[in-house]
């Protein structure tokens, strides 16, 4: 089953958690900081919940984290995803496939590289709820950037060690994302969410 959009611009996505942020005498922080944000989301879906069904509420969270977001983008040289759903990280990893056939990537590159954004995909929606993953190629090779508003993670080092979300929960997790990928880069700072390049070869 597809997972229901809802397309949100930044500028009434920001409306809505003003005046929400206002009727509860919160100052201009409850929505300028990502965690915060969060919070005043998770208040307002709870709230929604009495007169929308499930997939309207996770709809209408999706599309106030991530504002402007539209419905997943497709071209010849670039792919993106939506994650807000265990049916999102399925349809990343499908569309992978396919993309990647497409671009005559080798049977290999396509297993690699459908891996990849499936634990990425994975660790959006565990830890972070939501976000993007963007496919794109360039010079014979497959580039693969996943962001999220999340938590952010304090010790990126501590994800290579056997701890925190480098082992993936019924998966390969990011230490074995990062095995199959030449160029794995992971920028994170608390609070203020994470961003993950992968890059492989086509052939």
């Amino acid at each position: 089953m597809t997972a229901l959009r809802l397309h949100l611009p930044a500028a009434i996505a920001d409306v809505v958690l003003r005046r929400a942020a206002s009727q509860a005498r919160l100052g201009p922080e409850s929505w300028s900081s990502p965690i915060q944000r969060r919070k005043l989301v998770d208040a307002l879906c709870a709230r929604a919940a009495v007169f929308l069904k499930g997939d309207q509420v996770t709809a209408f969270r999706q599309g106030l984290l991530n504002p402007g977001a539209a419905r997943d983008h497709k071209s010849k040289d670039q792919m993106e995803f939506s994650i807000a759903s265990d049916e999102d990280i399925l349809a990343a990893r499908q569309g992978t496939i396919e993309q990647a056939q497409r671009w005559a990537a080798s049977g290999i590159a396509r297993t690699r590289a459908a891996t990849i954004v499936s634990e990425l995909a994975r660790n959006i929606y565990l830890y972070a709820q939501s976000g993007k993953i963007t496919l794109s190629k360039s010079r014979g090779r497959i580039r693969i950037l996943a962001v999220d508003m999340g938590p952010g993670i304090p010790d990126v080092n501590s994800l290579f060690n056997g701890n925190g979300r480098g082992r993936g929960r019924g998966g390969i997790g990011l230490q074995g994302s990062k095995r199959l990928a030449d160029i794995f880069k992971i920028e994170s700072t608390p609070g203020n969410g994470t961003r993950i390049t992968a890059e492989l070869p086509l052939q």
